[in-house]
């Protein structure tokens, strides 16, 4: 018996590792999308934003994300989404060690090749002090 399949649910989203970081943000503006963009916090300290993902074609011009579901376990958030042909399946998880992760893995349904290219967006704030 898998234990955590006995705790899946589509209705929640909070990440933590198990120390100080935590991924909760209360009423999350950017849940459906790629990467942390909404807050994270360190011990009381709060993050924001932390970071987010594009996917970009061949010609430089955004990939639109179609967000389709999602499936929380404690150990991970799980997203997919959809563009044109191709389906993103992304991992979101809070490591023991205190790092955001983002695993996103793209399946191309068609007989033509796709070339991608991905950029991670952050801002640094001036008031986080580590």
């Amino acid at each position: 018996m898998d234990i955590l399949n006995l705790l899946k649910r589509s209705d929640k989203w909070y990440l933590g590792g198990g120390n100080k970081l935590t991924w909760t943000p209360t009423f999350p503006l950017f849940l459906n999308f790629p990467g942390f963009w909404d807050f994270a916090s360190y011990y009381n300290q709060r993050i924001e934003p932390c970071f987010t993902i594009t996917f970009l074609d061949k010609d430089g011009n955004p990939c639109e994300l179609n967000f389709l579901n999602r499936t929380w376990i404690p150990a991970f958030l799980e997203q997919k989404y959809s563009c044109g042909s191709l389906e993103f399946i992304e991992k979101k998880m809070v490591l023991p060690n205190d790092t955001l992760v983002s695993e996103v893995e793209i399946f191309n349904n068609s007989e033509e090749d796709v070339e991608l290219n991905s950029v991670m967006w952050t801002a640094i704030s001036p008031f986080c002090f580590f």
